[in-house]
């Protein structure tokens, strides 16, 4: 606490609200969260609002809390009201900053109606983001059983939407069916069977891999020298261990000889495991190579497209995809993560990625640039103090690789705001960075849908143009 510790003043308030026997500790603890809040600690904020609600501090009474209270507003406590709405803003500033339990209670007290007007359509966007924000583990281990029942193309879909989000162990098990699947179509028929596989039957001492989910692991220089009966070309894949003790996986797929390979039981197909104990990894930046094109030629052959929206908070990308989504605007919340809409535009299906603007998030852009076919980026065209940063970030977005030779679309919404500027100063705005580029300006308002479908016609376009 001398020290001014943000996590210390938080447990010291979680300490004084749980032995609080009146209004004096309660207090107490209250003043020990704002300390902490102050100096940026979020768990604290969101403690703020459960103790806005009565929270005693235990864990066990936090689930039945917004339930409790509800029933002490119905009979018509006006301090109650009050104090849903001081505990709505606790919440939402945690939940702005990425606090996903305070985003859940967002949603609860909308859901509700405490303090606030009901709106299912912002509890619904709440909890789906809340949702969307859970430990990738269980997905991975749903996606391990669909293939070990015998799913190939189950399995395939469910690891091709892990590897969209970047997790390289589904980008190394989609790829891997993938070209096994392209080798069983390119099999002229009456050739012998191929039932072998690159994946060995059994999992080094002491690596990943459990019962039927074994990988190989790459064998050292050394190691391989001393066993000349290992061919160069075996496909091997390699651990990396992460400074914070997780492992993951590189994968390098090239063909191994056809004799070369082990034969393959149902018992040793393999499939790569998550780490030992559930714990996740963080994803690579970059997808595995042939991962990445496997990919791509996939959507393609289904006439489907991956866009990726970018902009500065508030300059109204959620609002664009609802109003294009046909969606109620009325009730929109800043975007915590990212909100998914599949849109169908021309015979193409869109998967749009709405990433939210916020400063502490653009660090984190860089996560969703995989497989990406189209990027749209959202200006405030009435924000004019704002204009030099959102062609900073535009032109800094640009110069990533993995958005080269892609089209660009740029949204200047909010046209019909009296202050918002003309299309022709955003296009001399953003025209210096988007130099050499495939771009396209459009004046729009996500408020009454103009200029939305011209731009989207325009993407399209585009993409059907790249194939």
């Amino acid at each position: 606490e001398k020290r001014g510790d943000a996590a210390a003043l938080d447990g010291l308030g979680l300490l004084e609200l749980r032995r609080a026997a009146g209004r004096k500790e309660r207090d107490a603890a209250a003043g020990y969260f704002r300390r902490a809040s102050e100096k940026g600690f979020m768990d604290a904020l969101y403690h703020l609002g459960l103790y806005q609600l009565g929270w005693d501090g235990r864990p066990e009474a936090e689930l039945a809390l917004v339930d409790g209270f509800a029933r002490r507003l119905a009979r018509q406590e006006r301090r109650s009201r009050k104090d849903a709405q001081k505990a709505l803003q606790f919440f939402s500033l945690a939940a702005q900053n990425g606090h996903v339990r305070a985003l859940h209670k967002v949603g609860r007290l909308y859901a509700r109606a405490l303090g606030v007007r009901r709106s299912c359509d912002v509890a619904a966007n709440a909890y789906k983001t809340v949702a969307e924000r859970g430990p990738w583990v269980a997905q991975l281990a749903e996606a391990h059983a669909v293939y070990a029942r015998g799913d190939v193309d189950g399995a395939r879909r469910a690891y091709a939407r892990l590897a969209e989000a970047g997790y390289e162990v589904a980008q190394a098990n989609a790829a891997w069916l993938l070209d096994r699947a392209a080798r069983a179509a390119r099999r002229c028929p009456g050739d012998a069977v191929d039932t072998t596989s690159e994946r060995p039957s059994s999992a080094p001492r002491g690596r990943l891999g459990r019962r039927g989910h074994q990988i190989r692991v790459a064998e050292s220089p050394r190691r391989r020298r001393e066993d000349s009966s290992s061919p160069p070309g075996t496909t091997s894949r390699l651990l990396r261990t992460h400074a914070h003790g997780t492992r993951s996986i590189r994968g390098r797929c090239d063909r191994a000889p056809r004799e070369a390979r082990p034969a393959r039981t149902r018992e040793t197909r393999a499939v790569a495991s998550p780490p030992s104990r559930g714990r996740p990894f963080t994803p690579s930046p970059r997808p595995h190579p042939r991962a990445q094109t496997l990919l791509r030629k996939l959507k393609r052959s289904d006439n489907e497209a991956r866009i990726l929206v970018l902009g500065l908070d508030n300059s109204g990308k959620t609002t664009i995809l609802k109003k294009l989504s046909e969606e109620d605007i009325s009730h929109i919340m800043p975007t915590q993560g990212f909100n998914i809409k599949s849109l169908m535009q021309d015979g193409f299906k869109l998967n749009v990625w709405d990433i939210g603007g916020q400063k502490s998030i653009r660090p984190y852009w860089r996560n969703y640039f995989d497989q990406t076919d189209a990027l749209v980026y959202v200006i405030d065209a009435a924000d004019h103090r704002r204009m030099e940063e959102t062609s900073m970030e535009l032109g800094q977005l640009v110069d990533e690789a993995k958005l080269a030779d892609i089209p660009v679309l740029v949204y200047g919404n909010k046209s019909d705001l009296m202050n918002a500027m003309e299309q022709c100063e955003i296009e001399e705005s953003v025209a210096p960075v988007l130099k050499g580029r495939n771009y396209f300006v459009v004046e729009c308002s996500a408020k009454t849908g103009k200029g939305l479908q011209d731009g989207m016609e325009w993407l399209v376009d585009q993409i059907n143009k790249g194939e």
